[in-house]
């Protein structure tokens, strides 16, 4: 469907923020019912062997063991709390949402994973104070630093954060620091901080830390309105997910993070192009990155911005570039009303005469888009429908704005679409009144 004026209705909101990436610790945590059963197995033997083991490293590395069990049940319980709360609210509607709602609280899942957590704090909290020499202090500085900034417990996670930082600048735990509070600070609309904290993540030659933060630092770039630094970051991101190894061996970038982040990068530039107006590039860089096929998609959405953003010379440039290269694409007759409306609000009145006759001439029921298209009925169907719609909307619009001007140029140009529209839908819902109000118009 296309709004008013020729602007395509989005399909789904435009994401205005940078794309949400799973940064967590726990990437080695198993979630599976048949893994938790083996760590309950694992936490009741290392509670028992605790009481046999004297004062001294060994006992902190078994109490590292234990609070690393009990963070991963903590997890383990979380995502299946979360889980059987989805199923009970999705039941709860589909029962025509009688009796009490589901809460996310009263889920026992989610209770038991706090105490876990809590637990799992305390003993990393004791290998700080009681083991001051343990040789794996940098990761429990982590850790604390991250299970209390994920418990909501910000301003404590942060000086952990700080500690591992401070205490430990060689541990290969300061670069996943950097980038926390790189995270902390962007949330926080601290651009500068951010900046300096996902430079020093950047520094690292972790894959997954070096890539994340500088789509971050482009993210800032753009937040700052620096759109050609934020462009050229962006492009900087998808050369070295490209670069990386799919198979995510040691120090690589995963398959599945690399196409994230690939596929991001080339979604976030749409909006980034639309700052910086700059249309034939955009086309020339996503034709070459990722084909003209699968460019389309991302210029179709280019084109949509400079309609929402008020761009309509833009707009119109965009869509015609569309249609020129992918003249009979399911798109083209939204593309083409698109422009037919985009003039309409510059007020080029000859050049909307045009854009309807080409409209009519190559998207109507008889015309070559349709032959091309022969057989796709759902396409055929809804573009005629939209077809027929702006027409009708757009000639609305002119002959409304010429009773209220008096303009007789206005008024010319309603008579002349209410002309072309007759002579091709002349049984559409609309024709009556069309035909009595073309006559009023004469």
């Amino acid at each position: 469907k296309m709004t008013k004026g020729g602007g395509q209705a989005k399909a789904q909101e435009e994401r205005s923020a940078p794309a949400q990436f799973d940064l967590s610790s726990s990437d080695g945590v198993d979630m599976s019912v048949r893994a938790d059963r083996k760590r309950d197995e694992a936490i009741a033997k290392l509670k028992k062997l605790m009481g046999t083991i004297p004062e001294g490293g060994q006992k902190a590395e078994l109490i590292f063991r234990l609070a690393e069990m009990y963070w991963a049940k903590s997890k383990f319980l979380h995502l299946r709390g979360m889980q059987v709360w989805d199923e009970a609210l999705d039941g709860w509607h589909k029962g025509g949402s009688k009796g009490r709602q589901p809460k996310l609280e009263d889920m026992a899942e989610l209770k038991q994973s706090g105490l876990y957590r809590r637990e799992a704090l305390k003993l990393y909290g004791k290998i700080l104070s009681k083991y001051r020499k343990y040789p794996r202090k940098d990761e429990v500085l982590y850790t604390l630093g991250t299970a209390h900034y994920e418990a909501g417990q910000k301003k404590k996670g942060v000086r952990y954060y700080w500690k591992l930082i401070k205490q430990f600048p060689r541990s290969v735990y300061v670069a996943d620091a950097w980038l926390q509070l790189g995270e902390h600070f962007f949330n926080a609309n601290k651009l500068s901080n951010a900046i300096k904290a996902y430079k020093k993540a950047a520094k690292t030659k972790k894959a997954r830390i070096y890539s994340f933060a500088l789509y971050k630092l482009a993210w800032c770039d753009y937040n700052l309105q620096e759109y050609g630094k934020a462009l050229e970051k962006f492009r900087q991101v998808i050369a070295y997910a490209k670069k990386q190894s799919s198979s995510g061996g040691k120090g690589k970038l995963g398959k599945r993070d690399r196409i994230q982040l690939m596929s991001e990068s080339l979604s976030d530039m749409v909006r980034t192009y639309s700052h910086l107006d700059a249309v034939d590039e955009a086309f020339t860089f996503y034709e070459e990155e990722v084909g003209a096929k699968r460019s389309y998609k991302y210029l179709h959405r280019l084109a949509g911005l400079y309609n929402r953003e008020g761009k309509s010379a833009l707009e119109i440039q965009t869509f015609k570039k569309l249609n020129d290269k992918a003249p009979y694409a399911a798109e083209a007759p939204q593309n083409q009303t698109a422009i037919m409306g985009a003039y309409a609000r510059l007020g080029r009145t000859d050049e909307v005469r045009r854009e309807v006759r080409r409209l009519i001439d190559l998207y109507s029921p008889n015309g070559i888009w349709a032959q091309k298209n022969a057989g796709n009925n759902r396409i055929l169907e809804s573009a005629f429908e939209v077809v027929e719609q702006e027409l009708a909307a757009l000639v609305t619009e002119q002959h409304r704005d010429a009773q209220r001007t008096k303009d007789v140029a206005t008024y010319k140009l309603a008579r002349d679409i209410y002309k072309e529209y007759l002579d091709k839908f002349q049984d559409s819902v609309n024709s009556y009144k069309f035909r009595f109000f073309y006559s009023e118009i004469l």
